[in-house]
């Protein structure tokens, strides 16, 4: 299966070590060439926003990675500030949730949303990456001549 390089990747979270490993990660997996990223969902609907204005210095991102427990606005409220965007813009993100949280409530309402993908417990694997990837962004390949 192959997929297609992503314009732009959006890591939401408020752990440094976090947003450094997944990073590396999706440097060494070669899925982009822009990789942005929001402390917080403050900052993520701020990024969201600009992209939404001015595509040339903020691409919108094809992927999200969105962490539920950050300071100011958590996962859950950034999803509710992303609802309110415009659906020409936001139908075609995927947002996967990765997260510490071990409360079967949180993976429950993820589950039953209709703009998250997939729940991942971190820490965030090449395979799980790939599967997402791969899940969402799947291409055919070319016919051979």
């Amino acid at each position: 299966m192959i997929y297609r390089k992503l314009d732009c990747i959006l890591l939401v979270d408020d752990d440094k070590a976090t947003n450094f490993l997944n990073k590396r990660l999706l440097k060494k997996m070669g899925v982009t060439d822009c990789i942005q990223i929001a402390r917080n969902g403050a900052e993520g609907i701020e990024y969201l926003l600009k992209s939404a204005n001015d595509k040339d210095g903020y691409p919108w991102p094809d992927f999200i990675l969105l962490d539920i427990n950050m300071p100011l606005v958590n996962g859950w409220e950034f999803l509710e500030e992303y609802e309110k965007l415009s659906t020409d813009i936001n139908k075609s993100t995927v947002i996967l949730m990765l997260t510490t949280s071990l409360r079967d409530n949180d993976q429950n309402r993820a589950e039953k949303s209709k703009i998250i993908k997939g729940f991942i417990k971190k820490p965030l694997t090449q395979a799980e990456l790939e599967g997402a990837i791969e899940a969402h962004f799947a291409t055919k390949e070319p016919p051979t001549s």
